[in-house]
């Protein structure tokens, strides 16, 4: 065996050995994989999980470090508040909740009770869409008709897809806090590259939607 032949096999060797390094050191190879799109607010994100295997979501993040998150069956926020209290003397609020006002656009305010979850986290899909009259919302049924599931005279909670579908034809989303500490806090999220980011997500949302 000549020493060209000699150099070029020691050459792939240490080709193939730097390759299953890579593989063994990343994990698998949809391992933090994201992709920020042009707008820089939105991304895609597809992360390997011991458990669930293959997890995919959309998150918003803006320069006040709050988030929001759409996963394929939750929905979160981080309002950048480092602690959120839970409302225990709320009556207008489900015990343990907090409130939360959404503005679509310019569209009529509605009320969504929203549960804290892991100290600043919250959750979008298990509270009640309420009015709350001491902060003059009120029971909007024009606002909250194309993106709700339940009984039509209140039990009414969000559909993950049917906001998604909403937010895909809208600008800007405004969520409001108010914690059982008083604290307020607005998280405003500008929805340019939602759109892109979401179909990502759910490819097959108007079928989705159309089959319900």
């Amino acid at each position: 065996m000549g020493n060209v032949e000699k150099l070029v096999r020691m050459m792939i060797n240490k080709i193939l050995i730097a390759l299953v390094l890579a593989v063994v050191v990343s994990g698998n190879v949809y391992a933090n994989d994201k992709e920020v799109l042009p707008q820089n607010n939105w991304s895609y994100l597809v992360e390997s999980d011991p458990i669930n295997g293959r997890v995919e979501g959309v998150v918003y993040e803006n320069k006040k470090n709050q988030r929001m998150i759409f996963w394929k069956e939750s929905l979160s926020i981080r309002n950048g508040d480092g602690y959120i209290c839970r409302c225990t003397n709320c009556y207008e609020v489900q015990q343990g909740f907090i409130y939360g006002i959404f503005k679509i656009d310019n569209n009529a305010s509605f009320g969504l009770d929203i549960h804290p979850y892991k100290g600043d986290h919250l959750n979008l899909l298990n509270g009640y869409m309420s009015k709350y009259q001491s902060l003059g919302i009120r029971y909007n049924r024009e606002a909250i008709k194309d993106i709700s599931d339940g009984k039509l005279l209140g039990g009414r909670k969000l559909n993950l897809k049917k906001f998604a579908n909403k937010l895909k034809n809208s600008k800007k989303l405004l969520i409001r806090t108010i914690d059982g500490c008083k604290t307020q806090t607005d998280v405003n999220i500008d929805l340019n590259g939602f759109s892109e980011a979401i179909d990502k997500l759910f490819p097959y949302l108007d079928d989705d939607l159309k089959n319900r």
